[in-house]
């Protein structure tokens, strides 16, 4: 839960001092994305790397702007406690667009643990690196959709990397990318060999 509250303490912090009133559909200001941007930069992240960070910070800060209007920060919050609603729509709409660099260092490394990597006759640097890319190339194009449906299933998740590790069907997309890589790593050895 640390990212999503982070996360949403950061938006909060940014619209204190606003009116919600007067402000219902306004979207949400540079101003606000930019302090929202400063705290994050300020702010450690497990897992993510200087450069990833800033990237990072910057895109959840364009997605607050594009995405959000001060109203949906509003609605995120009941008597002050934050709401399940507020935590999927920071994860939908704000965090899963912006997943892909963690999520490449995270499955890629989870790949690299998998023990059962080793009843296949490749690499596990070319199948991991391979499967990785198709995994994140499949979450760019298909986040909110992918976040949506996991979150439906499981509404009690609250870690973005959890929606990934935890969510049978999304597991067992990852296994068919592995395979779909070995069988590449196959084809291509026989092209040399034969």
């Amino acid at each position: 839960m640390k990212y999503v509250l982070y996360f949403l303490s950061l938006i909060l912090l940014q619209v204190t001092f606003v009116d919600f009133a007067y402000a219902q559909d306004k979207p949400v200001t540079k101003s606000i994305a930019r302090a929202y941007y400063k705290n994050c930069m300020q702010t450690p992240i497990d897992d993510i790397v200087k450069k990833d960070k800033k990237d990072f910070c910057g895109c959840t800060a364009n997605k607050l702007m594009e995405r959000f209007t001060l109203q949906d920060i509003s609605d995120m919050y009941v008597d002050g406690v934050t709401t399940q609603e507020g935590i999927h729509s920071v994860l939908i709409k704000i965090y899963a667009p912006c997943i892909t660099p963690s999520a490449t260092k995270h499955l890629y490394t989870r790949c690299l643990k998998n023990p059962r990597l080793s009843e296949y006759n490749a690499d596990k640097e070319i199948l991991c690196s391979c499967s990785t890319k198709k995994v994140t190339t499949y979450i760019d194009e298909n986040h909110e959709e992918l976040f949506t449906r996991i979150l439906k299933r499981d509404p009690d998740i609250t870690e973005p990397m959890d929606v990934l590790d935890y969510d049978p069907t999304f597991n067992a997309f990852v296994l068919d990318q592995i395979l779909a890589c070995n069988e590449e790593n196959l084809e291509e050895l026989k092209k040399t060999y034969y």
